[in-house]
Formats: structure tokens, C-alpha cells, sequence
């Protein structure tokens, strides 16, 4: 897959976390305030126009951890990722950085 002229791959050395995949698509749905590039790699993942990504749809147009997780993902599971799934998925993957940082700060403390 190509992100702003680079290539990342799962394995790579630019490897993709599910964060940074959400991240980038929910930004590309957000509208004018998103770059320009993000709305094209939406719209190239979104073949049929329709605003949400068939399994198809992700499976080849997106990095595979994605199309991993879609089921775990769709939480409606209509076969479909809507743009309020990402945003959700993107707000419990922030949810976790934030346990885990807190987390951290109190094992500090505690040495």
C-alpha cells in the first residue's frame, strides 16, 4: 500500500498499526479539514462510492491487519465499515494508549 509516496507494509519497516490505518481513513472521511491525499485513499478504497468499505473493498484496497480485524471492526456487522465504525474503532485504540500510559506513570510512581 501507498501512503504520501511511501510504501508500508504489514511486515515492513514502516509496519501499520490498526491505530494508524483508522487514523488515516477516518481523517480522509472528516471533509475539508483533511488533506487532500487521505480523501483520494478513502475514495480509492471505496470502489463503489458508497461512503463505507465492503470486506472486498478492504481486503484490496487496505493493509491486511484491517481486513484482519473486520469483524471486530463492524460492529453493526452489516459486512460493511462505515465512517462511524473507524471513528469508534479509532476512539477505543486511543482509549488504550491512554490506560496504558496511566498505567505506565503509576508503575513509576511506585518504584
Amino acid at each position: 500500500m501507498f501512503i504520501n509516496n511511501q510504501r508500508w507494509s504489514a511486515g515492513g519497516a514502516k509496519a501499520l498499526s490498526v491505530a494508524g490505518v483508522v487514523a488515516m481513513l477516518v481523517s480522509g472521511l472528516a471533509g475539508a479539514e483533511s488533506s487532500p491525499d487521505r480523501q483520494a485513499q478513502f475514495r480509492q478504497a471505496d470502489v463503489d462510492g458508497s461512503r463505507s468499505l465492503s470486506r472486498e473493498e478492504v481486503r484490496n484496497g487496505l493493509p491486511k491487519i484491517i481486513h484482519t480485524r473486520f469483524d471486530e471492526i463492524d460492529l453493526d456487522q452489516d459486512g460493511q465499515l462505515s465512517p462511524d465504525e473507524l471513528r469508534a474503532l479509532q476512539a477505543r485504540q486511543a482509549e488504550l494508549r491512554e490506560a496504558r500510559r496511566a498505567q505506565r506513570l503509576r508503575d513509576l510512581k511506585r518504584r
